[in-house]
């Protein structure tokens, strides 16, 4: 029997900075009801009846949470789709976002932003797993400014990384 997950997409912005390469990440607002309340995550959300596919329902949510409109972005490539414990199959979609880029953050669903170089998160002594009866291998890093980058989301770096790697962008370790 095939459980019935609930569809979502998000983005994995990313931007060059001074510092080169990195990947924009969101920090949800806190809810009291949210289990996801004040994690880090990609723009995205569910996949609504009127996006036309996970694309345009990443590019909706980027726009809807951070204010950044689709005409600076340059969708690059949708990643494989991920499977939460939570019930959500989120499909990741990579793309270059003009930087800088004026953000507008809608506080109801993202207290703020922090941005992660790929540098430090293709670095091996910041990623660690377990293993998990319950959720599988669990992927974290460890703390970058005081946050923690783990689950789902640190998984889709590790797929973003694995296509720069594909790309020589960054260095295979």
């Amino acid at each position: 029997m095939r459980p019935n997950y609930r569809e979502a997409a998000v983005l994995a912005p990313l931007i060059e900075t001074e510092q080169g390469l990195a990947l924009l990440v969101i920090k949800r607002a806190p809810h009291p009801k949210d289990p996801h309340s004040g994690q880090l995550a990609f723009p995205g959300g569910r996949i609504e009846p009127s996006d036309k596919d996970p694309i345009d329902a990443a590019l909706r949510e980027t726009e809807e949470e951070i204010g950044v409109q689709r005409q600076h972005i340059e969708v690059k490539q949708t990643l494989p789709s991920i499977v939460t414990g939570t019930g959500y199959k989120i499909t990741p979609i990579m793309g270059h976002m003009q930087w800088p880029v004026e953000m507008t953050l809608q506080p109801s669903e993202v207290h703020s932003t922090l941005v992660f170089p790929i540098d430090w998160l293709n670095d091996p002594a910041n990623i660690a797993s377990t293993r998990t009866t319950q959720w599988g291998e669990l992927i974290w890093h460890h703390p970058f400014e005081g946050e923690v980058l783990w689950g789902a989301t640190a998984r889709m770096c590790q797929q973003v990384i694995e296509v720069l790697k594909v790309q020589g962008r960054v260095e295979s370790h």
